[in-house]
C-alpha cells in the first residue's frame, strides 16, 4: 500500500483529472453575492431568508462559502487547540 500525505489525497479527491469531486460536469460551483450577517438574524427563518437571497442559482457551495469567515476560523481554532494539546 502507497502512503500518502494527508493533504495530497484531499487534493486528489478533490482535483483528480476524470474522478475529483469539483471536477465533474454535473457540479457547478458557485459563490456567495455577499457574506451572510450572522448577527443581523433572527432563528432559522431569518437564515432561510437569507441564503435563498444570496445563494446562486443553479450552483453548488462548501460549507466554508456559506458560513465564510467563521466555518475557517472555527476550523483553524479547532486545529490549533488540538496542537496545543498534544505539544
Amino acid at each position: 500500500m502507497k502512503r500518502l500525505l494527508l493533504r495530497d489525497f484531499i487534493f486528489d479527491r478533490l482535483y483528480h483529472p476524470s474522478e475529483g469531486y469539483f471536477c465533474r460536469p454535473d457540479f457547478q460551483i458557485g459563490e456567495m453575492k455577499q457574506p451572510l450577517d450572522f448577527k443581523k438574524m433572527i432563528g432559522y427563518d431569518d437564515y432561510q431568508k437569507e441564503l435563498q437571497r444570496n445563494y446562486p442559482e443553479d450552483a453548488w457551495l462548501t460549507p466554508s462559502e456559506i458560513f465564510k469567515p467563521y466555518y475557517g476560523m472555527t476550523v483553524a481554532n479547532y486545529i490549533m487547540q488540538a496542537h496545543l494539546r498534544y505539544e
